[in-house]
């Protein structure tokens, strides 16, 4: 999503009849939209790669 100039991956979800913005890193918190917000879909994640984890 893309709010200003911070670009991040998120999903929307809906939590307790609100849109929520939950961050794919669980370092940032969600954020829950409002109607004064402007946020705009800029893309959607198709694929992603990842480092091989050693087992």
């Amino acid at each position: 999503m893309f709010s200003g100039w911070e670009c991040t991956v998120k999903t929307f979800r809906k939590i307790r009849d609100k849109g929520t913005l939950c961050p794919a890193n669980p370092a940032f918190k969600a954020i829950e939209l409002t109607a004064e917000m402007d946020v705009r879909r800029w893309g959607v994640v198709v694929w992603r790669l990842r480092k091989p984890v050693k087992r």
